[in-house]
């Protein structure tokens, strides 16, 4: 048994400083090894806590900083199989949200897209064939 905590490359944030220092002060306490885990890894790999998941399996990776399809062959052996050509899509929502004036960010967007006409308005998909996304036509059908 160890504790485990997420960590990421570069400088920590002041949520990150702290669960590495509680987690830290549990190693201490219970005498328990940390173990380190970098927090990309850690999204990837949660599925397989609750439910069998054999390696390899496709992982998507979305959220307000981060945009990344890969292969996980294995605990440290990912693949990248497409990213984001700008902004991810958290950042995509958001940027929309404040053109249409929307308190909330991307969750508001959300939740007036579900009341809206999904044939309201044209939709591309850019360079899918290319295994590249583009966020940013989010952010252009807001301001057009």
């Amino acid at each position: 048994v160890c504790v485990c905590v997420c960590i990421s490359q570069g400088s920590f944030s002041n949520a990150q400083q702290a669960g590495l220092e509680f987690a830290s002060e549990l190693c201490e306490t219970h005498r328990k090894p940390l173990l380190p885990v970098h927090h990309m890894e850690a999204h990837a790999l949660t599925p397989r806590m609750t439910h069998t998941v054999e390696f390899p399996f496709l992982v998507l990776l979305a959220s307000g900083g981060h945009c990344l399809l890969l292969l996980a062959e294995d605990i440290g052996n990912y693949s990248l199989l497409g990213t984001t050509l700008d902004d991810a899509p958290g950042e995509a929502f958001d940027k929309a949200a404040r053109f249409l004036n929307l308190e909330g960010g991307g969750a508001a967007v959300e939740l007036h897209a579900q009341r809206g006409n999904s044939r309201a308005y044209p939709f591309h998909e850019p360079l899918v064939r290319q295994r590249r996304l583009l966020f940013v036509v989010v952010v252009a059908a807001a301001v057009s």
